[in-house]
């Protein structure tokens, strides 16, 4: 009897998650008018990494378990949107052309973020945000990631409300 009441609870437990998982893909904000190419892209195992050489700069970057570091080169035309995401590991861009503006889901205010050519920014990893091109020529920037191996790129996130787009 105890066996069937857990087959039951683990069908039951199955179908909501299945359900679940449908609704959270209804609300999903995917990207529009972005290209992606990937550049390169290497596996690492446990990267520790010291540079400490200046008095005043440095840097230290530690990694535990196997990773997948990506290079992406991206462009979005005038209106672009990466829709609200997130992703599993953290992403530092460059941006090479044009403006990108950055929000933040958790930022009740929606204070966008300006980052021109030659400035850049860190992603940290399950931080859900969006970037768009509220320009009105083309945005380039490129993306080095490091997130766990075999893991999506980005994780489609439901708008948070927070923006008035």
């Amino acid at each position: 009897m105890n066996r069937m009441k857990s087959r039951t609870h683990g069908m039951l437990s199955a179908a909501v998650l299945a359900v679940t998982a449908s609704a959270a893909s209804l609300l999903a904000t995917p990207s529009s008018g972005i290209t992606q190419t990937i550049v390169a892209h290497a596996q690492y195992t446990d990267i520790e990494a010291h540079a400490n050489r200046l008095p005043d700069w440095g840097a230290f970057l530690k990694v535990k378990g196997v990773s997948d570091v990506f290079v992406q080169s991206n462009t979005g035309i005038p209106g672009a949107s990466s829709g609200w995401h997130s992703h599993p590991g953290l992403s530092i861009v460059s941006v090479t052309q044009g403006t990108v503006t950055l929000y933040d889901a958790d930022d009740p205010t929606c204070t966008p973020t300006i980052v021109t050519a030659g400035d850049g920014f860190v992603e940290a990893g399950d931080h859900v945000h969006i970037l768009r091109n509220e320009g009105s020529v083309d945005a380039k920037w490129t993306t080095t990631a490091i997130r766990p191996a075999g893991s999506a790129a980005r994780i489609d996130q439901p708008n948070p409300g927070n923006c008035p787009f």
